[in-house]
């Protein structure tokens, strides 16, 4: 999916859900590794009526888009308060500073798998990752990891599916994972004291790691209500229609995204559709309605620049790009192409100003 600061409607990227062994589930051979389905990104075309490359510089139309639709209500929307309560704090600092696994956990393991006694080929990895609770591996894996310290080494004796369409041969057959928990993500020490704060992060006092917890909850906190602030706006725009070729430009990314997930599970584009219980024909409706989704989206940011004259200008976009290569260590170049092209990099950055503006009318009730 693109790296981008909209926000996608709830539901639309459908997750792979398939039982099986391992993160490629039954739709991979059986001596593929165990490990947990990859994520990788797919970059694609944007959603813009211009066109860039890296060596040219593009100019940055605020688009009209009124022959399609018409603004609602989007100063003095309403925003909930952010209040932090103790107990949080203790909370999330308590997921930090523990030594056992617990549901939810993204795990660093090293595994091997025997049947009758023997390592099998593709059942063993290291330093693979894993989510607790996300199915990944097949039943009983990673509830059998669950209470296990760092460091530890575990023996989960299991079965296969049956069926295990993977591999017919290994249908209900006994296995055993040999399994070692290197790091659970996230987790600083085992006991949250003030010589592991000091030693593990960079803050001199509990005082101080405290209040870095309590910013981060904030943080969070204030981009959810951002995001509700966004869909407020959005919502009470009247959409009276669409430009078919910018949708068809978003609905075509839905597709690349999931012919590329066929191609890192090894399979035909029909079989991945029928394990995300797509037909060919629901698909299609699918895509539309992702492309009609973001467009929503796309329409409702552009007509609110528009009414409040608001764009972002060269030395703008100059001094967000400069921050960006300082912070990231990487190229103008690279960043450009990574984001896909500085007339997205340019909207983004139209959005933040947006919906810092609704905040700054906003109301908190």
């Amino acid at each position: 999916m693109r790296k981008t600061l909209k926000f996608l409607t709830a539901g639309v990227m459908a997750t792979v859900l398939l039982a099986g062994c391992g993160g490629n589930a039954d739709v991979t051979q059986t001596t593929t590794a165990m490990g947990e389905t990859d994520t990788t990104t797919v970059a694609s075309s944007e959603g813009e009526t211009e066109t860039t490359t890296e060596e040219e510089t593009t100019e940055f139309v605020i688009k009209d888009y009124s022959n399609y639709v018409s603004l609602g209500e989007y100063k003095g929307l309403s925003m909930e308060p952010i209040l932090i309560e103790e107990e949080e704090v203790a909370e999330r600092i308590q997921q930090s500073f523990r030594d056992t696994v617990q549901e939810g956990d993204t795990v660093n393991i090293d595994y091997t798998g025997y049947m009758d006694g023997e390592a099998f080929e593709g059942g063993s990895a290291e330093g693979d990752f894993l989510t607790i609770g996300s199915g990944g591996f097949i039943e009983g894996f990673e509830s059998g990891l669950v209470g296990v310290k760092i460091g530890e080494e575990v023996d989960l004796n299991l079965n296969f599916p049956d069926p295990y369409e993977n591999n017919p041969d290994f249908s209900g057959k006994p296995v055993v994972f040999h399994v070692k928990v290197n790091s659970i993500d996230g987790v600083v020490a085992p006991e949250y004291t003030l010589d592991n704060v000091v030693a593990n992060t960079e803050y001199q006092t509990l005082e101080e790691y405290e209040q870095m917890v309590k910013d981060q909850i904030y943080r969070e906190r204030d981009e959810e209500r951002m995001r509700e602030l966004w869909f407020q706006a959005v919502n009470n725009a009247t959409i009276s229609g669409y430009p078919q070729e910018e949708v068809d430009v978003y609905a075509q990314e839905l597709r690349s995204y999931y012919e590329q997930m066929a191609m890192q599970f090894g399979i035909d584009f029909a079989t991945l559709l029928n394990a995300n219980g797509y037909t060919e024909e629901s698909f299609e409706e699918e895509c539309q309605y992702y492309g009609e989704s973001m467009m929503n989206e796309t329409m409702v940011l552009y007509s609110i620049a528009m009414a409040e004259n608001m764009t972002v200008t060269d030395e703008e976009y100059q001094t967000e790009m400069k921050e960006l290569v300082e912070n990231s260590g990487m190229t103008e170049e690279f960043i450009t192409s990574y984001y896909g092209g500085e007339t997205y990099i340019r909207e983004s950055m139209l959005f933040t100003k947006v919906v810092e503006y609704l905040a700054s009318l906003a109301t908190e009730q």
